[in-house]
């Protein structure tokens, strides 16, 4: 198990090219994580661990900006084999407030655009609008079960997908600001 509560730096985790700053950014603030994108989605993997059956576990929040189309969500990633602006590789748990939605997706090569709003969408389930608190998300990959789970709004959504055997667990947002209490990786 790994579980990073961001008491330090970053060190661990290896940030996506895109991340350049003022519109799209990780950092470590009043120990969280927060990520930030204004357009295009940026990504954050923890570098030290890699791995085949995995869950990653996130207690956040999402906050969605205001003017802007398209999704507008955050959450853990898993089976990561690449967080690129063009070639983003993994499964994703999408907590989408402001659509009502929670999304388990697959990025791929097919689906790779700038924007980093396209994926294959392996399920989804309704989730309350007004969603603005810290939740806990849940992302497991195991075999080809993958399964994303809010338990505190009775979210769990399953997907059968083979794309992804291995890889890394992180984080994705997308036109929205998240704020990270913890992060935590095991092997179910």
């Amino acid at each position: 198990m790994t579980r990073d509560a961001f008491g330090g730096t970053l060190a661990a985790w290896r940030i996506d090219a895109n991340a350049t700053g003022a519109s799209t950014s990780w950092a470590i603030v009043s120990g969280r994580l927060d990520g930030h994108s204004a357009g295009a989605g940026t990504d954050a993997v923890v570098d030290t661990f890699r791995g085949t059956d995995m869950a990653a576990v996130a207690l956040m929040r999402v906050s969605p900006l205001t003017g802007v189309s398209g999704y507008r969500a955050a959450g853990p990633i898993v089976r990561a084999t690449s967080i690129d602006f063009a070639d983003n590789l993994f499964y994703f748990c999408m907590v989408d407030p402001p659509s009502g939605v929670a999304v388990l997706a697959r990025y791929d090569v097919e689906t790779r655009v700038g924007s980093g709003q396209r994926f294959t969408e392996l399920g989804r389930a309704p989730m309350p609008s007004d969603l603005s608190g810290f939740v806990t998300v849940t992302l497991c990959a195991r075999g080809m079960t993958i399964t994303c789970e809010i338990p505190a709004i009775g979210v769990r959504i399953t997907g059968t997908d083979a794309r992804y055997a291995d890889g890394q667990a992180g984080m994705r947002v997308m036109q929205a600001d998240v704020e990270v209490e913890w992060f935590e990786i095991w092997a179910p």
